[in-house]
C-alpha cells in the first residue's frame, strides 16, 4: 500500500455483548488466572500501539459493571480512550455500534476482536493489522491439522476436504476502515446476519482477506471447561518465557 502511515490510527472494537447461554454466565467477567477474560481479551489488543480508541461492547445491563471491574481495575492505565457502551442483540449489530466510533478517532485501520478470545498473541495482533494495512483485509486463523469431512445429514459422510486449504477462523481481524463500514453497510441495506466479519468483505469483493497463523491455542472461551484449557496454556506460557 503507497504511501501508506507507518504507524495507521487504529479504532479497536471488542465484541462482548453475549449472553454465555452455553457457559452458564456472563463469562466476560470470569476469572481467568486471576484476570477477568474480558480484561485478558482487549488488554491483548489495546497494547499494540496503533490503537488510538478502544470500544468494548458489552450488554446494557453491564455497562457499568465493565467499568468498574474490568476498565478501571486492568485498563485504565493505557494512554487511549476507552468507551464502554452496551452492543446489540447479535454480535454484528455491535460491531456497528463500534464503527459508530470511526468518527471519534479517525482511524485508517479498524481492528474487531472476540472478548472470550484471551490468549491471541502480541505478534498474531501486529501481523494482522500490517496484513489489513497491506491488503485492505485480513484475520487471524489457524492451518486445520485434523482430517475434515463434510457430512450429507448429522451421521453420513459426504466427501473430505482437502485440509490443506482450510483454516479455521479466529479474531483478531482488521480492516482498512472503508472496507469495513462499506461491508456492514451494505449488509444492513440487505438484511444480511453474519458471525464473521470478513464473511462480509468477501461477500461484497471489497478487498482480498490475508491469512494470518495464529496458532492453535488462541481459543475462544465458550464452555467451562475452555477456561482450564486457557488456564493451562497460560501456565505454558509462562514456563517458556525467559
Amino acid at each position: 500500500m503507497k504511501g501508506s502511515n507507518p504507524r495507521p490510527k487504529t479504532l479497536a472494537i471488542i465484541a462482548a455483548a453475549g449472553a454465555g447461554l452455553r457457559f452458564g454466565g456472563k463469562k466476560q467477567f470470569a476469572e481467568l488466572a486471576g484476570k477477568p477474560i474480558l480484561a485478558r481479551s482487549a488488554f491483548a489488543i489495546f497494547s499494540h500501539p496503533w490503537i488510538a480508541f478502544g470500544v468494548i461492547l458489552v450488554p446494557e445491563e453491564d455497562v457499568a459493571r465493565t467499568e468498574r471491574e474490568i476498565v478501571k481495575p486492568h485498563l485504565e492505565d493505557f494512554p487511549i480512550p476507552i468507551e464502554v457502551v452496551a452492543g446489540g442483540v447479535l454480535r454484528q449489530d455491535s460491531v456497528v455500534v463500534g464503527l459508530g466510533y470511526a468518527d471519534r478517532c479517525d482511524p485508517q485501520l479498524v481492528v474487531i476482536h472476540d472478548g472470550v478470545r484471551p490468549l491471541v498473541e502480541a505478534s498474531a495482533v501486529n501481523s494482522c493489522l500490517r496484513s489489513a494495512q497491506q491488503h485492505g483485509a485480513a484475520t487471524v486463523a489457524a492451518p486445520a491439522t485434523d482430517t475434515i469431512k463434510q457430512s450429507v445429514n448429522e451421521n453420513f459422510v459426504e466427501g473430505t476436504l482437502d485440509r490443506s486449504r482450510i483454516w479455521l477462523i479466529q479474531t483478531p481481524q482488521a480492516f482498512r476502515r472503508e472496507v469495513i463500514i462499506e461491508a456492514h453497510r451494505r449488509a444492513g441495506e440487505e438484511g444480511i446476519e453474519v458471525t464473521d466479519d470478513c464473511t462480509l468483505v468477501e461477500r461484497y469483493q471489497l478487498s482480498s482477506v490475508a491469512l494470518v497463523d495464529g496458532g492453535r491455542f488462541n481459543i475462544k472461551i465458550t464452555e467451562p471447561m475452555d477456561v482450564a484449557i486457557a488456564e493451562a496454556v497460560i501456565s505454558y506460557r509462562s514456563k517458556k518465557s525467559p
